[in-house]
């Protein structure tokens, strides 16, 4: 998403947009063809109660029915020094429903730890960034963010790390 309030939002989300920019980029400059029509798109007003995503989602129901997945990027930079960071899948799976498996979020942790980097897939129900849009849709999403060890018995990066305050910088 390309919003962040009262801050200048170098975290949330200018890295998920700037690695969106660079995936256009390098796709362009590649002529690579995923094998699957591959959309990249910023929603807007995400602070705003995933207003974007939920409007973009309701009015193009067409294309969600041909959708495979959705990956949400949020939040992709390096923590604060001297805290130890893991690349996390956040998902809401059926799991109160008899179906807490999720094959989309299990794939990426395998990938990553093929690649030996850090990662942690966990469920995280509600509607808490824009790929919880398109869970009413029946599309596999996933929100792919940096998470911070030492931060998750304070509630995550939203309390202790830097977004949405004024020092949110590239610095």
């Amino acid at each position: 998403h390309i919003d962040s309030p009262n801050s200048p939002g170098a975290m949330d989300d200018g890295s998920g947009s700037a690695i969106l920019l660079e995936m256009a980029r390098v796709l362009n400059e590649t002529r690579y063809r995923p094998g699957v029509t591959t959309y990249l798109v910023w929603f807007g007003s995400e602070e705003l109660f995933l207003y974007g995503s939920q409007a973009f989602a309701a009015r193009h129901q067409e294309l969600l029915d041909k959708t495979i997945a959705m990956i949400q990027v949020d939040c992709l930079t390096r923590p604060l020094d001297g805290l130890t960071g893991v690349i996390a899948f956040s998902y809401w799976s059926y799991g109160e429903y008899g179906e807490p498996s999720y094959p989309l979020a299990t794939f990426l942790d395998d990938q990553a730890s093929a690649l030996g980097i850090p990662a942690w897939a966990h469920e995280e129900p509600g509607a808490s960034s824009d790929n919880s849009s398109f869970q009413g849709f029946g599309v596999p999403n996933v929100d792919i963010i940096r998470w911070v060890v030492e931060e998750e018995s304070a509630g995550g990066i939203h309390s202790d790390g830097v977004i949405h305050a004024p020092y949110d910088a590239m610095e």
